[in-house]
């Protein structure tokens, strides 16, 4: 079984990988810094996630390894800052209605300011590029891995996003 830890203010980091333990902390959370799950399954998310009031403005990591599938909703509460630096989704599935599978592009909505994305499996459109070259990114991004693609990529809008999101900020 997984080992998941995360961090309540600046100070305090909390880990286990029994699910009940998460059970028992009261409907009030409020993450800072960072946030881990590894092996994250669905009795995790339901007793743990819904506590979650707020992201802070300073949540700045946020690792997702090999988990079960995670409700864009979730997603969404976890970058509700706006401010992750640094995104990991490994092996990790984010989710939307009837399980479909979130496209980057709506991803990369919620981390703007990330410098470093990876993400496994990346599920990309055949607009993906050209969605990403028309929006603005909040900062130079210098690493960018994506593993597990669905489709192909086309040449001249991957070059065209290197452009707009590694250098013009």
């Amino acid at each position: 079984m997984g080992y998941s830890w995360f961090q309540v203010f600046n100070d305090y980091k909390f880990g286990t990988n029994v699910v009940e333990k998460f059970g028992a902390f009261k409907s009030n959370l409020w993450l800072t810094t960072e946030f881990h799950l590894c092996s994250g399954k669905l009795p995790f998310y339901k007793s743990l996630l819904p506590k979650i009031i707020r992201c802070d403005n300073i949540i700045s990591r946020l690792y997702l390894y090999r988990s079960e599938n995670l409700k864009f909703e979730y997603f969404t509460k976890l970058t509700e800052s706006g401010k992750v630096k640094r995104l990991e989704i490994c092996e990790t599935k984010i989710v939307g209605s009837q399980n479909a599978i979130v496209p980057i592009e709506e991803i990369f909505k919620y981390a703007l300011y990330a410098s470093a994305i990876m993400i496994n499996p990346a599920f990309l459109t055949k607009q993906t590029l050209k969605i990403l070259n028309s929006s603005k990114h909040g900062c130079k991004l210098g690493d960018l891995s994506l593993h597990g693609i669905n489709n192909m990529l086309d040449v001249d809008d991957f070059l065209e996003f290197k452009k707009v999101v590694y250098f013009n900020n």
